[in-house]
């Protein structure tokens, strides 16, 4: 009986262990900067390339921020095959902003008609 109660906790422990590591990977609260491609991807500034995930603050950040360098915030979920980002605000950073650390923020949150004529 002892022996068969051993077998069960190593059998166990081996599942929970396999289940682990076929989880995948957990999001990340990160803030990347870089610029949106023809692809609708994020590439970062380290060349990295981040999906965006299709939430009102991705398209919003997709709508206003084509070709223009960015600082995003969001859940990062890196993978080796695709990565992604839930953006959950972003600045817009102007050119020279890059050199003086000055932003043009945009949270989606904070978003309105008036903003969007801008």
């Amino acid at each position: 009986m002892q022996r068969s109660a051993v077998m069960m906790m190593v059998f166990v422990g081996a599942v929970v262990v396999c289940l682990f590591f076929s989880l995948p990977a957990a999001a990340e609260q990160r803030t990347l900067t870089g610029i949106i491609n023809d692809s609708d991807q994020l590439v970062s500034s380290s060349g990295e390339v981040y999906e965006i995930a299709d939430t009102e603050a991705g398209v919003q950040l997709l709508e206003e921020a084509a070709d223009d360098p960015v600082s995003v915030n969001g859940d990062v979920v890196e993978d080796e095959e695709i990565n992604f980002i839930t953006v959950e605000s972003f600045k817009i950073l102007t050119p020279s902003s890059e050199l003086e650390g000055e932003e043009t923020a945009k949270d989606p949150s904070s978003h309105t008609e008036e903003n969007a004529n801008e």
